[in-house]
């Protein structure tokens, strides 16, 4: 009964987290109040939370300040690990085999719960990237792909970096500017040096691309395994804040929370299949889940939650 319960439970929390940046709900109150009543958690760990991550065992796993904690299912602390840095509570978690990954300062910390009480390390720096003076470099966007063994890390005004979780070698990197027989796909104004990737990288492990958002409001498809584009879609024209959700069914939804719209594009062409109005929205982050039919459900401030098709049929 508690593992069905799971994935409930990840979806309230993650709402909690997120309406917490504006008010906290009483639900959220009494979930760092457990923690900063606690003798062995160190002072702080309970005054936010980031987004949750299911790990093994069904437990929730979420970073505070410069620990990582872990959660049982019924809501009592599993274990927590130091990490030595202040992890960056508004960039998720992600998880490949028995190892976590998140981002603390200018920096990707690897975890390895199962290293607890013994003499191996639980956590240490993975990679890490300084930026230069007067230059806005920060990590802003972190995702992972077994199937290539890699690692994908957004850096402002820098571009995409895949890493090999084998070694941690460099395998390549990406940047928004594409250029295709001379003709410009990414990056269209006329000012190219403000114009960077801003979102975390999504990974669709079906289709064995990448996609990511630059700050110009384009949505790029990429092939993980050369870095080559797919393609190239310009949502400026409607906003230019978009959420990605791979369908892994040939469609590929997109959001734009401030104009309450949400897209069924083609994974292989690009090309805007179905488009909806719903909402109002509740905020620019807000992430739709996608069931394993390719179902997109999103819920709105009008207390409705919507559930929408492939093919763009929609059921409230």
């Amino acid at each position: 009964m508690a593992m069905r319960l799971l994935p409930r439970l990840c979806l309230l929390l993650c709402s909690l987290v997120g309406a917490a940046r504006s008010s906290s709900p009483p639900a959220l109150q009494r979930l760092n109040a457990s923690a900063a009543e606690n003798p062995h958690i160190p002072p702080g760990v309970g005054r936010a939370l980031s987004a949750p991550l299911i790990g093994h065992g069904g437990r929730l796993v979420a970073c505070s300040g410069k620990n990582l904690l872990a959660f049982e299912p019924n809501g009592t602390f599993a274990w927590i690990i130091p990490l030595g840095y202040n992890c960056k509570q508004d960039i998720g978690l992600v998880a490949e085999r028995d190892k976590i990954y998140l981002v603390a300062e200018d920096k990707v910390i690897k975890v390895t719960p199962q290293n607890l009480h013994t003499s191996a390390p639980t956590s240490q720096v993975f990679f890490s990237h300084g930026s230069p003076p007067g230059r806005s470099e920060e990590i802003i966007g972190l995702s992972t792909s077994s199937s290539y063994a890699s690692l994908f890390i957004t850096i402002r005004n820098r571009g995409l970096f895949s890493i090999s979780l084998r070694d941690g070698k460099l395998q390549w990197s990406a940047g928004p500017v594409v250029d295709r027989f001379g003709y410009r796909l990414g990056c269209k104004g006329n000012n190219i040096s403000a114009c960077y990737f801003n979102s975390s990288p999504i990974v669709d492990q079906c289709e064995g691309t990448l996609y990511i958002s630059n700050t110009e409001g384009q949505l790029y498809s990429m092939y993980i395994h050369s870095r080559q584009y797919r393609w190239v879609q310009d949502l400026s024209s409607i906003d230019k804040v978009v959420t990605v959700a791979p369908g892994n069914n040939g469609r590929l939804y997109i959001v734009l929370p401030r104009k309450s719209t949400v897209m069924g594009l083609d994974v292989l062409s690009g090309n805007i299949s179905w488009q909806l109005n719903v909402g109002p929205l509740s905020n620019e982050k807000i992430l739709p889940a996608v069931d394993s039919n390719g179902w997109i459900s999103i819920g709105s401030l009008d207390g409705i939650l919507y559930s929408i098709s492939p093919d763009g049929d929609i059921r409230k």
